[in-house]
């Protein structure tokens, strides 16, 4: 068995360890504070080296949802479970060592804008300049670091969402177009404009009047937008807006209604950039029936390029949020469009039996259709804020599928052609261009308009249209009527009008 040998250093008191002066790289012993003490040969007292017990080693420590006071120790602070807002009050920056990061996590996922974790300072310290600093995302942290006087300052954190958003973010385009960066910038799409594809979705345009009943067959109101009943016919007029726009359309029911839809079609033309897409629709609703009501949204698919039969279905009658009574609900989806929206979308708001007597109302206003890329699909608690444009820009688009003449006194039609002494042409120059398939013209009554050649005037009948994008010839039928007359057309009656329609 080998022998065992024995070394000693030299060793004294920590007071004459102080005084002494060792050779370089000599050990020396503290018996005052049982510590090695290594000599350079020049420095008296040398360096004394610190016990295992003096070194302060990464720690974690767990809490279960209450307040906490961190000590000069605590190198992880992780709160495992959190029912409500917690605070982590902070040592004093001077006592804190340097160098060392303290992190505050929340490991419960529970942690948000009501349950929340602050840190408070101590005294008069500061952390980026504030008494305090806050973590309100699930999973969020902070880390902090000293600078061994009166101040903190952040160093990593996930202390904060972007509108509710936590983690990997995927950024795209709200108009189907690319996503491009360079250095530190990001653009997000191509040209704006026209990106919602309702149109007249803040309820401005009101070609039609802004009053009137509906029966069970439907119909236009508000431009492009149709109401259809079940049961009985309803009533619809102009309503206030909600917070950004100036008005809605309300509907009111009656007696025997058992149902009631809202929808707008959408023309092939347009529609066509949701081929393919992920769609997300969106409408500002305010329930007026005195009860909660769910919605359900519908969207279906010309079976032919806007031909008026909307029997392929892409959404079929999914629940939209509830919305309590007597307040605005901002209702939402997102699909999965199919390859052939281009043959025409209907966007249907199916509000159901909840419209049985005269005091039950809904509106609707500041209504959104757009492509989304990257949005999940099903109900969307947080949709863009809608494109809602000017009335401007709104009315030219509105009157490309409805223009109407009259509903004021010695309303001006346009230039008068005397063909015959039976027979006057009449030009109507529309203020848009109009689409062509499917125009027809209306009138309030066969003898809405009249005409004055030299001076004079005549009545006239209507016969027939001949119509074309920008101007409309109407055909009238007289008497006794100047040869090789050329006047001018005119309603005199606030109550006459004429109008030309190319609805889908």
């Amino acid at each position: 068995m080998a022998t065992a040998v024995q070394v000693q250093y030299r060793r004294d008191s920590a007071a004459n360890v102080a005084a002494f002066t060792g050779a370089a790289g000599e050990m020396v012993i503290d018996t005052t504070n049982n510590r090695v003490v290594v000599q350079d040969g020049a420095t008296a007292g040398g360096f004394p080296a610190a016990k295992l017990s003096e070194v302060v080693t990464n720690t974690r420590t767990q809490v279960s949802d209450g307040n906490y006071t961190a000590l000069d120790t605590d190198r992880t602070i992780a709160y495992i479970t959190l029912t409500a807002s917690r605070v982590i009050s902070l040592p004093t920056a001077a006592s804190y060592p340097t160098g060392s990061r303290l992190l505050i996590v929340d490991e419960s996922g529970n942690c948000s804008s009501t349950k929340t974790l602050t840190l408070d300072v101590n005294g008069s310290d500061l952390i980026d300049g504030a008494a305090s600093a806050v973590i309100n995302s699930a999973y969020g942290y902070l880390a902090i670091e000293s600078n061994g006087a009166n101040k903190w300052t952040i160093v990593d954190q996930l202390g904060s969402t972007l509108n509710g958003l936590q983690g990997v973010l995927t950024i795209a385009a709200n108009d189907g177009d690319v996503v491009t960066a360079s250095g530190s910038t990001v653009t997000l799409g191509g040209p704006g404009g026209l990106v919602n594809k309702f149109r007249n979705a803040t309820m401005d345009v009101w070609q039609r009047g802004t009053s009137g009943t509906v029966t069970t067959s439907g119909g236009y109101t508000a431009d492009g937008w149709i109401v259809l009943p079940t049961g009985a016919s309803v009533t619809w007029a102009q309503a206030g807006g909600r917070l950004v726009t100036k008005n809605s359309l309300q509907v009111t029911g009656a007696n025997s209604v058992t149902g009631l839809i809202i929808k707008q079609r959408i023309e092939s033309l347009i529609a066509a950039a949701f081929c393919s897409q992920t769609v997300t629709v969106e409408a500002q609703v305010y329930n007026g029936t005195g009860g909660s009501i769910t919605p359900t949204l519908s969207v279906n698919r010309a079976t032919g390029q806007d031909n008026g039969t909307y029997t392929d279905v892409d959404v079929n009658a999914v629940s939209l949020q509830s919305c309590p009574a007597s307040a605005w609900t901002l209702v939402s989806y997102t699909f999965a469009a199919n390859a052939n929206s281009y043959n025409g979308l209907e966007i249907v708001f199916n509000f159901g039996n909840n419209f049985g007597a005269d005091t039950k109302t809904v509106q609707i206003t500041e209504c959104d259709i757009r492509v989304t890329p990257g949005a999940p699909t099903g109900l969307n608690s947080n949709p863009p804020p809608p494109e809602l444009r000017p009335i401007a820009i709104e009315l030219p688009l509105c009157m490309r599928y409805f223009q109407l003449f009259g509903l004021q006194a010695s309303y001006f039609t346009g230039i008068a052609f005397q063909v015959s002494s039976t027979e006057a042409y009449l030009v109507f120059q529309f203020s848009a261009p109009m689409r062509a398939t499917g125009q027809t013209a209306s009138l309030s009554s066969s003898a809405a308009v009249s005409a004055s050649f030299a001076g004079a005037d005549y009545s006239l009948t209507y016969s027939s249209a001949n119509l074309n994008m920008n101007s409309g010839l109407l055909v009238f039928s007289g008497s006794s009527l100047p040869s090789g007359g050329v006047g001018f057309g005119y309603i005199s009656s606030a109550s006459n009008y004429v109008s030309i329609s190319s609805e889908l």
